[in-house]
């Protein structure tokens, strides 16, 4: 009697965490897919967000190498999915996630040649050196307009 007692009890166990762990899982689905340009090519690295029918962002992610993405445990319902990289941006518009889909986005990649770039520096202000501090006058706004007899009293 005891022993068909813990056999009905673990069975009833058994059966209660097999329903719970059923109901858990069912609502998570999968987003997978790919990032191409409109060439066909994989597009590595690209940003990657996923939005509500709320407009309110419910996951970001990159792309790997090979332009692969994935969102995991996500609730069925409304989303729309916005990617975007150096100079593209593309959005997959509204669809309705109710099983593990894949997907795939395309960019449509501007390309864009700079004539020329210009890099341009000045020293800080104040320079620490081993036997000396420098203030470089030429940086100082309060020495600005001025000339030097007057730009000294400035530096000290």
């Amino acid at each position: 009697m005891v022993l068909k007692f813990k056999i009905r009890h673990r069975f009833g166990w058994v059966l209660l965490t097999l329903l719970f762990n059923g109901l858990l899982v069912r609502g998570q689905l999968r987003l997978s897919g790919t990032v191409r340009d409109s060439s066909g090519k994989e597009v590595g690295y690209a940003s990657l967000s996923l939005l509500s029918d709320s407009n309110k962002i419910v996951r970001s992610a990159l792309s790997d190498s090979l332009g692969r993405f994935t969102f995991t445990d996500l609730p069925g319902g409304q989303y729309r999915l916005a990617g975007s990289f150096i100079g593209a941006k593309a959005e997959f518009g509204v669809f309705r996630l109710v099983r593990d889909t894949a997907i795939v986005l395309t960019l449509n990649l501007a390309a864009s040649v700079l004539k020329e770039v210009v890099v341009t520096g000045a020293n800080p202000l104040l320079e620490r050196k081993i036997d000396r501090i420098v203030f470089n006058i030429e940086n100082s706004i309060a020495a600005k307009g001025t000339d030097m007899a007057e730009a000294i009293p400035i530096a000290c």
